[in-house]
């Protein structure tokens, strides 16, 4: 068996006021401490969203085996890339209404990282 947890990093909030954050899982093994640590994301350019689909498949192969290292996947490492829609496309990298690649200007919170990478 292993532990799954699952944790949203709140980003910001929509309009609406709906958080937007990015979904964290972490799998370790259930009895034994592993040493080492396995980092995957995906969506990094939002509007690829196969990885996303992997990452998912993923955790549900890693629930069959027997592990030997931590895991940290991200399904979505660009919750803002996400919304950005133009009918039925997504565009991903572009912000709307001002033409900024998400990928070059993205949001950067220094205690957001101490908490996703605890010392």
């Amino acid at each position: 068996m292993i532990k799954i947890e699952k944790q949203l990093l709140t980003l910001n909030q929509d309009i609406a006021g709906q958080e937007i954050g990015i979904p964290v899982y972490r799998l370790s093994p259930e009895t034994a401490v592993a040493q080492r640590t396995v980092y995957i994301q995906s969506a990094v350019h939002a509007a690829e969203m196969q990885g996303s689909a992997v990452i998912l498949k993923l955790i549900q192969k890693l629930q069959e085996c027997h592990l030997n290292a931590n895991f940290v996947l991200v399904p979505n490492c660009n919750p803002f890339g996400r919304t950005q829609r133009a009918g039925e496309y997504l565009q991903g990298r572009f912000d709307a209404t001002n033409g900024n690649n998400w990928n070059r200007f993205y949001h950067y919170d220094e205690q957001q990282i101490e908490a996703f990478f605890p010392h």
